[in-house]
């Protein structure tokens, strides 16, 4: 039995989208093909899932049309994991990695993600966003999942970063259909498969790199190899010899996977390498805080210094200066004294963002008594962002709730619109805390539940009720990824780690939440969240979602209000009205599959049908 059955069914498909599915029944030749498809049919789930979309288009003509579209997608998905390229061959054995799930999607849900996944244009980023959140599952489809991992390679490096991003949170699901078919000479998709690889499986695919650096292969690829070769201890001796052998780009690679090792030896290796000018100090970013690596960031900036005293011109000052920010920002978390007594007269001429990335990594992670005693120095008596922010930190993270409270609360009293305002060092401290603090990381989890002890009841009705202007929020915090996500986005995150909210902060949460809801739209866990601080009128709760609307319909807004409506659980005249607004809204727009289709789902749900089932309904018609 070859792949011949699969390319004819197929062909068939093909066939029927261009006669049309007026003539499917007298298609002998398909008749035939299915037939012939009832062999595969025990072989593997796909292909019992092929066999029986099959016959069941043979049986009905109904909704015909999309029915061939949704099996021909999934016919395309098994040839692309199963065949070779123009070359018939026997099958293969279906593995269970190849394509983790059958769905029974619709072709209606799945094309906008499969066209995103598969054309270039604007708009492709927004749609892949909103499955990504609304339907996570879906890039686990038979028909998609290919497409998601080709996805990697994309030419908008936004996407492709984004879906590198997402298969590390799918986990070591995707370790295996990754290594299928990798090519160790390959471009941007294959660097970025070994990436997801290494960082999701760690030492448990140390074979998967020793053969890419023993294989021929593009030098990105066997660098980030190299680099994964960290996870496992038994690997340190080839590190030091390609560290010490090797050219540059695996010299680099082999001294940042060595970040975890110790000992002489790494030193004097570090030593003699800076000396012949064989790699560059910023490597050093990933090691731990010891003395020996702030005495050689130290060094450096000496060199850098002596540099800028000597340069004349102002394009080389200027070089010089860049050089120096690139240092301090490598040395984030490097607080031993040899570095610590150089901030005053370095640090300070670097870029502000630079500055508080290495203060706040020294405080959260590594603080020495001399770090402290030069933040005290450097920051006692001011009342700027920076100072604030610094300070509040240290606080955090030394003090007891009492003295947190009384010495930094005044300046969220303060409603200064000067985005260089007290207040907007505390927000930077919050939003930082609570968005990249990564909660599987045990060590710094730990971390943020000590610092969310020292922020007592008395804290959330000065965070909640803080009157945001638009030049605070864009001052406290850019995400290109999260377009909902400003300064008050920062504390929505801080309360969704508050897992036993006490009902009287309701009072100021309620009215908050409400006020971000007019500007954004509203989701499942936004009704949740009302409801446990004690919410009883969501009337407000669905503004957001009606501008968006009124600006077009979106289909992932439409099963975002189906699933806030199904936690929202309003009476029938509560749902009937808010319904009544959206559909007139709707009616004003262009017609439009989407609109076509919301307004089915409205009407389904006016005639008793249960949220969820008239989803579903709409999707499947």
């Amino acid at each position: 039995m070859n792949l011949e059955i699969l390319y004819t069914l197929r062909e068939r498909l093909k066939n029927i989208l261009i006669t049309g599915t007026s003539l499917l029944s007298e298609d002998f030749r398909l008749k035939k093909a299915v037939e012939e498809m009832a062999l595969l049919a025990k072989a593997a789930p796909v292909f019992a899932q092929i066999d029986a979309m099959a016959k069941a288009l043979l049986q009905s003509e109904r909704d015909a049309g999309e029915r061939v579209m949704d099996l021909l997608a999934l016919v395309n998905a098994v040839i692309e994991t199963q065949a070779d390229t123009a070359k018939v061959e026997e099958l293969k054995e279906i593995e269970s990695f190849v394509v983790p799930k059958v769905e029974r999607n619709s072709y209606k849900m799945l094309e906008p993600v499969m066209t995103a996944l598969t054309t270039r244009g604007s708009g492709r980023y927004e749609v892949l966003m909103n499955a990504r959140k609304l339907t996570p599952e879906i890039f686990m489809d038979y028909r998609i999942f290919p497409k998601y991992i080709q996805g990697l390679g994309d030419s908008y490096s936004e996407l492709a970063a984004q879906i590198n991003q997402w298969m590390k949170e799918d986990g070591k699901v995707m370790v295996a259909p990754l290594k299928r078919d990798f090519d160790p000479k390959g471009g941007t998709e294959m660097l970025s498969r070994l990436d997801v690889i290494a960082d999701v499986a760690k030492g448990e695919e140390n074979d998967f790199y020793l053969s890419i650096i023993n294989a021929e292969a593009s030098k990105n690829i066997r660098t980030r190899a190299i680099e994964a070769l960290r996870y496992q201890k038994e690997n340190k001796e080839l590190l030091l010899e390609i560290a010490e052998n090797g050219d540059k780009a695996s010299k680099e690679a082999a001294l940042k996977a060595l970040s975890r090792s110790k000992g002489s030896t790494l030193e004097r290796l570090w030593a003699a390498l800076l000396k012949k000018g064989k790699v560059s100090v910023e490597i050093l970013e990933d090691y731990p805080n010891e003395d020996w690596v702030s005495e050689i960031f130290a060094n450096q900036l000496d060199e850098e210094h002596q540099r800028l005293e000597k340069a004349e011109k102002k394009e080389d000052r200027a070089k010089v200066l860049a050089s120096i920010n690139s240092i301090w920002k490598a040395a984030a978390g490097k607080t031993r004294k040899a570095l610590v007594e150089k901030i005053k007269s370095s640090l300070m001429m670097v870029e502000e963002s630079t500055q508080q990335t290495y203060f706040m990594r020294g405080i959260m992670y590594f603080r020495t008594p001399e770090l402290v005693e030069k933040i005290h120095q450097l920051f006692d008596g001011k009342e700027n962002a920076q100072a604030v922010q610094n300070l509040f930190l240290l606080s955090l993270m030394e003090d007891g709730c009492e003295e947190v409270f009384e010495r930094f609360s005044p300046y969220l009293k303060e409603h200064n619109e000067d985005v260089l305002a007290p207040s907007m060092g505390i927000f930077h401290v919050l939003y930082r805390c609570f968005r990249f603090i990564h909660s599987d990381d045990s060590e710094e989890h730990s971390m943020r539940e000590e610092i969310l002890k020292k922020l007592d009841r008395r804290w959330y009705p000065l965070l909640l009720g803080f009157p945001w202007t638009k030049k605070q929020q864009s001052a406290v915090v850019y995400e290109p990824y999260e377009p909902y996500l400003d300064g008050a986005g920062a504390i929505e995150t801080l309360l969704k780690n508050i897992e036993d909210p006490k009902k009287d902060l309701g009072e100021y949460y309620i009215p908050f939440l409400m006020t971000r809801l007019k500007e954004r739209v509203v989701v499942q866990r936004d009704i949740e969240n009302l409801k446990r601080w004690g919410c009883t009128d969501f009337s407000g709760a669905f503004e957001g979602l009606k501008k968006a609307l009124a600006k077009g319909v979106n289909w992932s807004n439409a099963r975002q209000l189906v699933f806030a409506l199904e936690a929202w659980k309003a009476s029938k005249q509560e749902v009937s009205e808010l319904l009544q607004e959206v559909k007139t809204i709707v009616e004003k727009q262009k017609k439009s599959s989407n609109t076509q289709d919301l307004l089915k789902l409205i009407s389904y749900i006016e005639e008793g049908m249960e949220f969820e089932d008239a989803w579903k309904r709409v999707c499947s018609e």
